[in-house]
């Protein structure tokens, strides 16, 4: 309902009029029509949710006591895409007597145009969600230009459904004409196909959907989203048993929004995700999103179990670096895996490193084509995790071939030998920069040598850039140097700094071998 300062308050009787001769046509109950009233200005706000009155007589009753001009929002403006944002996440849930197997519908009165004119690609989203059907039925009042009327035309998915009234008190007249449209049942085209039968893994899943949540995916499509793991989630067999879901909101910082035991059931995580609330925030740090996922969300206070993989479900619709070496630093800990959901990054390489395997790499042109991928990302997510063993053999400085097993990252090291200091002294070393891209240097000289079996605790180094570098140590075999381990750090600007390395990631290192990186 419109309530807007355009509407005045004998206005606003008419209209509630209207919608008292409307319920009094339909059958209200539990099991057949559910009723409840939103109102909106600049904002919107629920009157009464659906689960309120089960009858025609009380829900007459609760419009009946609506108030004009509610201070929850600003009046001064008319928005229907904000009033169709709200309704979808805030009003059509499980809490308010939404049902999973009874279509959404979505009656609007409005009196003139909606500011910005975003009514119809709210309207389109709605209608094009999978998850859920949604159908909008929209009254116009005194609507006096084509470019008003093209906006409201384009949300409703039929002509007859966007039906106009000179003014208030005629809305009478076409009662008849609006209570056909609302008690007509949705098309069999537009029934979810979720199957009878949801997928079960035959192993334990924790899975966390990271959820890019900015101003790029923001309105619009962020109801694309939302819909596209509502549908996921629709189609496995989540419990507290087999399969976990949780839910990570991240742009410029990460935020939990539900963990892994907040909900034990496929409709609850999927009304849970529906209900999830876009971002104006510019970032999409989805480095710090998945550090974040893997040290505060992953954790056996927020459900996570250890007989179980965990999965990290990510997407992104830019461009970050930094990505791939976190993606590095998760599978290492295998059978923990990344799965990225690319939304035309222009920057596809970074995060299909970042999945480390082209298999669990998905591409989206855009958020409204995210349906093509969902069978394949379904597929991926609720399969059990595979070992993965890679080598990559790499030729450096001196003719020197160096094996690289690239589980060996972040190894959680232990050697006889006690904890203590490596000192180095490259006093006679000519500083220079060694940034080059695509260039390794392993430093055999003695001076870089380990005089004694130890353990390195800090690495203390200059820089001139941002960027990510692997100090490494090597062990020489013969003619040939094998990698031991090397920890990964991330420098930012041009400084002189002492890395502390954590307890768990310090490399043990015997007498002689040297480092690189």
């Amino acid at each position: 309902m419109d309530d807007s300062t355009s509407v005045s308050s004998t206005e606003f009787t008419d209209m509630k009029s209207f919608f008292k001769s409307l319920v009094a046509r339909m059958v209200v109950g539990d099991t057949t029509v559910r009723i409840g009233v939103v109102t909106f200005g600049d904002g919107a706000v629920t009157t009464f949710p659906l689960n309120q009155y089960s009858t025609s007589a009380d829900v007459i009753a609760g419009i009946e006591g609506i108030s004009r001009g509610n201070s929850s929002y600003g009046r001064s403006y008319r928005y229907v895409d904000r009033a169709l944002e709200y309704t979808q996440k805030s009003f059509f849930t499980k809490a308010n007597g939404d049902r999973t197997d009874a279509a959404n519908y979505y009656v609007i009165l409005t009196h003139g145009y909606s500011y910005g004119y975003k009514t119809t690609e709210f309207g389109s989203v709605l209608r094009s969600m999978t998850s859920v059907i949604n159908d909008i039925f929209i009254v116009g009042v005194g609507i006096t230009s084509s470019t008003y009327d093209a906006d409201y035309q384009g949300a409703v998915s039929d002509t007859k459904k966007y039906i106009e009234s000179s003014n208030f008190i005629g809305l009478q007249c076409i009662n008849d004409m609006v209570v056909s449209n609302i008690t007509t049942c949705p098309l069999a085209s537009i029934t979810p196909s979720t199957p009878s039968t949801p997928v079960n893994p035959s192993c334990k899943l924790d899975i966390v959907f990271i959820l890019e949540t900015n101003k790029y995916s923001s309105d619009e499509n962020y109801i694309y989203l939302k819909d596209f793991f509502s549908k996921l989630v629709q189609q496995i067999g989540v419990s507290s048993d087999t399969v976990r879901i949780g839910a990570i909101r991240y742009n410029s910082k990460a935020y939990t929004a539900f963990d892994l035991q907040t909900y034990t059931a496929s409709d609850d995580v999927s009304d849970a995700l529906l209900q999830l609330s876009d971002s104006t925030d510019s970032g999409f740090l989805i480095d710090s999103a998945l550090s974040y996922a893997q040290s505060t969300f992953f954790t056996a206070a927020n459900g996570d179990r250890d007989d179980a993989a965990n999965y990290y479900v990510f997407t992104i619709d830019g461009i970050r670096s930094g990505a791939a070496k976190q993606g590095e630093l998760i599978a290492a800990n295998w059978p923990d895996t990344v799965f990225a959901i690319d939304i035309n990054s222009s920057f596809p390489t970074e995060y299909e490193n970042t999945t480390g395997d082209s298999s669990r790499y998905f591409y989206a042109a855009s958020y409204a084509d995210l349906s093509s991928i969902e069978s394949s990302v379904l597929a991926a997510i609720s399969s059990c995790p595979v070992p993965i063993t890679t080598t990559t053999t790499t030729t450096i400085d001196r003719s020197a071939t160096t094996t690289v097993d690239d589980s060996r990252e972040n190894v959680n090291v232990s050697a006889p030998c006690p904890n203590s200091l490596l000192y180095l002294y490259p006093e006679d070393l000519t500083a220079s920069n060694d940034g080059a891209k695509g260039m390794m240097y392993l430093m055999t000289d003695f001076v870089f040598a380990a005089p004694s079996c130890s353990r390195i605790t800090s690495w203390e180094f200059s820089y001139s850039k941002s960027g990510w570098i692997d100090f490494m140590v090597w062990r020489p075999l013969g003619n040939k140097y094998k990698l031991v381990a090397y920890n990964t750090i991330y420098v930012d600007g041009a400084n002189t700094t002492v890395y502390t390395v954590e307890e768990y990631q310090k490399i043990a290192v015997l007498e002689n071998d040297v480092i690189g990186w």
